[in-house]
């Protein structure tokens, strides 16, 4: 998994830049936002590389994202049982 790193029994998760790459195209992904007041917060998006923009999901509908996408993660797979 890109940007993972193995430590155990738990895997860190680390933040990959947006100035370095965009995510793969559709694939959800959390991403860190300066929202238009500067705060950052968290969510989960998508990169749509057909119309350049991050997009989540809002009242039934994919909408671009508000705000300044800085970086992103990969989701972490499902726990094995």
């Amino acid at each position: 998994c890109l940007g993972a790193q193995r430590k155990g029994m738990v895997i860190k998760m680390d933040w990959i830049k947006c100035t370095d790459r965009m995510p793969p195209d559709m694939k959800i992904v959390r991403v860190k936002i300066n929202n238009i007041f500067g705060l950052p917060y968290e969510k989960e998006a998508r990169w749509n590389s057909r119309n350049q923009c991050f997009e989540c999901f809002a009242l039934r509908t994919w909408e671009p994202v508000y705000g300044e996408v800085i970086c992103w993660m990969l989701m972490p797979e499902p726990a094995e049982d």
